[in-house]
């Protein structure tokens, strides 16, 4: 008998040095628009989701844009534990993890650059009911994190250097 598997699939940028964000990774927008344009017209993501064509002047160094790329898979399969397990070690075997697994269902994270490939492998798992592929830009969050990290870090070198001259932490603060 057939039944109904939800997957969700994750492709992210990595923000370097900020810790709380977990495990993501990098991903360039033109390796998303060549998966985006291999969609039928009607599944394509909206323009609103594609990058700028004009970065904006603080962001205009960023290369490649920074993505993430999310895509909702339902497919349906003979025998749904097997497809789960087998999305599961697909996911490892491409460098990811599983966010979030239930008895009918599982979310995972790949490496970006995987993202479209990993798509591919579980669209073969059986037959695909409902897709949605989508792509958000986040690289003026990209930037905006950057700049605060470099001037934290900065700040901490600062502060680093005065303590050997201050008899007390009291001192360096003030």
């Amino acid at each position: 008998m057939n039944k109904a598997l939800a997957i969700i699939l994750f492709g992210a940028p990595l923000f370097a040095g900020c810790a709380a964000w977990g495990p993501a990774y990098l991903y360039s927008a033109s390796k998303a628009e060549a998966a985006l344009q291999r969609q039928p017209a009607a599944d394509k993501a909206p323009d609103s989701l594609a990058p700028p064509d004009e970065p904006t002047p603080h962001m205009a160094a960023v290369d490649p844009r920074q993505v993430i790329y999310t895509a909702s898979l339902d497919i349906v399969v003979g025998e749904v534990p097997q497809a789960v397990e087998a999305a599961r070690a697909l996911a490892e075997r491409m460098g990811g993890y599983v966010q979030r697994r239930t008895i009918r269902s599982i979310i995972v994270r790949v490496p970006a650059d995987r993202f479209s490939q990993a798509v591919a492998e579980l669209e073969k798992a059986g037959t695909v009911t409902e897709r949605d592929i989508r792509a958000v830009d986040v690289t003026e969050e990209y930037v905006d994190l950057s700049t605060r990290l470099r001037n934290y870090q900065s700040l901490l070198a600062r502060l680093e250097g005065m303590l050997p001259k201050a008899a007390s932490v009291k001192e360096v603060l003030e």
